[in-house]
């Protein structure tokens, strides 16, 4: 799992990937005011949304707690 310094470590040196989540079929693309410039489409270019699986309160501390 990454942590939010390599994830701003990775934006500050350009990376910065097309992977929007998606949680019970929602997605924030929906009320994204950036659409026309970003122009993600899960059928093209190989894109993909970061897919956020239902979790209990006990398994995301769990998650967390394992986070060095």
């Amino acid at each position: 799992m990454k942590t939010i310094k390599n994830i701003s470590n990775e934006i500050l040196s350009g990376k910065i990937d097309l992977k929007p989540y998606s949680k019970d079929k929602s997605t924030p693309c929906e009320y994204c005011s950036y659409k026309s410039i970003c122009q993600f489409d899960k059928n093209k270019f190989n894109n993909d949304y970061n897919y956020i699986p239902n979790l209990t309160k006990e398994e995301i501390w769990e998650k967390m707690s394992s986070i060095e």
